[in-house]
């Protein structure tokens, strides 16, 4: 057994665990003895439910097939109401890729620059958009929905006396932090 597949498994199972519990069953880990221990049992009044987790690498080989098997018989024969096998994987990386998809939103976000953006400068304009990262994507004939992360480059236009407010500001900032280190 590899490590990746003893941490899916216990993972699987303390999930598993989590769900009896809070379906009201009294759930017991690797529950048994010798070669017909369940790696979780739970009952709930006289309802009694066996399972066995195993990654999917594991059942590769026949001896993981006779054990699966053998537990299946040995939990009806010791009046087991259901034998649950699941089988775990490791989640598989997705990629999809949307021809355009840059330029769409170049387009959305020039033609409706984000609030956050647009207070920066008394005229905010956007330049570019980078390396996007989508976490979330849904098309419908309406509308197409996007989240994730990504970098803007703004130019932010600023009137002269706007610039003399912030600069004011950054020196009374600056004098206030100096005057709170001298005490």
């Amino acid at each position: 057994m590899s490590v990746a597949a003893d941490y899916l498994e216990a993972a699987k199972l303390d999930e598993l665990a989590a769900e009896f519990r809070r379906a009201g069953y009294h759930v017991r880990l690797n529950d048994g003895k010798g070669s017909t221990r369940y790696d979780l049992t739970a009952e709930q009044g006289k309802r009694r439910i066996a399972v066995e987790v195993i990654a999917r690498v594991n059942l590769r080989d026949d001896a993981a097939a006779e054990r699966v098997s053998t537990l299946r018989e040995h939990a009806y024969s010791q009046g087991f109401d259901e034998f649950r096998l699941v089988l775990v994987s490791p989640p598989r990386e997705t990629m999809v890729e949307v021809d355009g998809l840059a330029d769409l939103l170049f387009r959305a976000i020039v033609n409706d620059i984000p609030s956050e953006l647009d207070i920066l400068s008394s005229r905010t304009q956007i330049r570019s958009i980078s390396d996007i990262d989508i976490t979330f994507i849904t098309i419908n004939k309406e509308e197409i929905q996007v989240a994730g992360t990504g970098i803007v480059l703004v130019e932010l236009v600023v009137r002269q006396q706007w610039c003399e407010v912030f600069y004011r500001l950054i020196r009374g900032a600056l004098r206030a932090g100096h005057e709170e280190g001298e005490r």
